[in-house]
């Protein structure tokens, strides 16, 4: 094995300005490559949301900032409440953080969010606020204590644990809660402990639910006045499926340029293999003769692509976890990578087979 490593480096050095060129050329296309896939599992994530929502008839609001700054008075504050507990209206805040835990987001959900985006757990709790986890969150556990409130702070119990890819929807972009710690409570709740400080977040990021038009008119009346804000709704139901067929569209053709880019790099790869057989084939033979079996061989070949293909796709790998929108399993990754060495190796593996070794013995080859 130690002589096979060896002989690969010996490949590797002869050849390294072409294998930091196909680096470089791949580095690039797949992580474009990994990034596209993110994005079609988003898409399609969102897809399904969008779907399970259908039933509520959710309606958001495009908003537009007045003269005056916004100030959630009486009447607008009732209304808010209102849509609340008649179950006709949802709100959150997802610009809160805890210095305790600097790198976990927090999602404080009002009124119906927790329903519509089916966050409770399964067993019966009468805990408010009801303080539950992402899967992918580490820095605290269930049973632990996280703090609340801007002035007078309170310490909350974590309840539960959410399943992992619970999401949720801000407006038409989809949000996963995996690092997310999210706070269930009610609005009066929230503005004891936080001072209505986030009135302004809880109005942009409103959403009625089942609404009739002259209820939606009036929320928008009321929100309006004063020249603060003006609204406009925006229907999920009704945008849903052109956003999900518009991005996949254009994630499919950025998805296939890319695709075909790498198939022109491997067709490059393959060549320059082909090349280091036809260079080496009188060294395959004395391996040869001196006992090297045709798998040795073989797994030489398949080292050099490895060194090749292991670099771009560990770097595009790792890109994707910060730049992708949805995180691409690392099966998915390894058996990818695995797929390519095996392709990028056949064709070379294939003439070295077919070849005559003991032919290139002969001192005037």
């Amino acid at each position: 094995m130690k002589k096979i490593i060896y002989y690969t480096g010996k490949d590797v050095s002869s050849n390294l300005t072409s294998i930091v060129l196909f680096i470089g050329q791949l580095v690039l296309a797949v992580s474009f490559i990994f990034i596209g896939a993110g994005q079609l599992i988003s898409n399609h994530q969102y897809a399904n949301l969008a779907d399970n929502l259908y039933e509520y008839d959710v309606i958001n609001f495009n908003v537009y900032y007045g003269v005056n700054p916004v100030n959630l008075n009486n009447e607008m504050e009732e209304l808010v409440i209102e849509k609340f507990k008649t179950n006709k209206g949802f709100s959150f805040v997802n610009s809160l953080h805890f210095s305790e835990f600097p790198n976990v987001n927090v999602v404080v959900g009002l009124g119906e969010f927790g329903e519509i985006f089916d966050l409770y757990p399964d067993k019966e709790t009468s805990n408010d606020p009801l303080v539950l986890l992402g899967s992918g969150v580490s820095k605290v556990d269930v049973g632990e204590k996280i703090p609340f409130g801007v002035t007078e702070r309170e310490e909350l119990v974590v309840n539960e644990r959410l399943p992992q890819n619970t999401s949720y929807l801000q407006k038409q972009t989809y949000i996963n809660l995996d690092d997310s710690i999210v706070i269930l409570t009610t609005l009066e709740r929230f503005n004891d402990s936080y001072k209505k400080i986030y009135n302004e977040e809880i109005i942009t990021n409103m959403g009625l639910i089942n609404t009739a038009d002259d209820e939606l008119q009036n929320f928008i009346e009321v929100m309006s006045q004063n020249d603060t804000l003006d609204l406009s709704p925006v229907r999920l139901n009704t945008v849903a499926p052109d956003l999900y067929s518009e991005t996949k569209e254009s994630v499919m053709v950025f998805f296939v340029f890319f695709l075909l880019t790498i198939i022109f790099i491997g067709i490059g790869i393959i060549s320059s293999l082909i090349r280091l057989v036809d260079n080496n084939l009188q060294e395959y033979a004395i391996h040869r003769l001196y006992g090297a079996t045709l798998k040795e061989l073989y797994l030489r070949t398949v080292l050099y692509v490895l060194a090749i293909v292991a670099v771009p796709f560990i770097f595009s790998f790792s890109f994707s976890k910060v730049a992708s929108p949805a995180e691409i399993p690392l099966a998915y990754f390894i058996i990818i990578t695995g797929a390519c060495v095996m392709v990028f190796s056949y064709f070379p593996l294939r003439k070295l087979k077919k070849q005559e070794l003991t032919c290139y013995i002969r001192r005037d080859y």
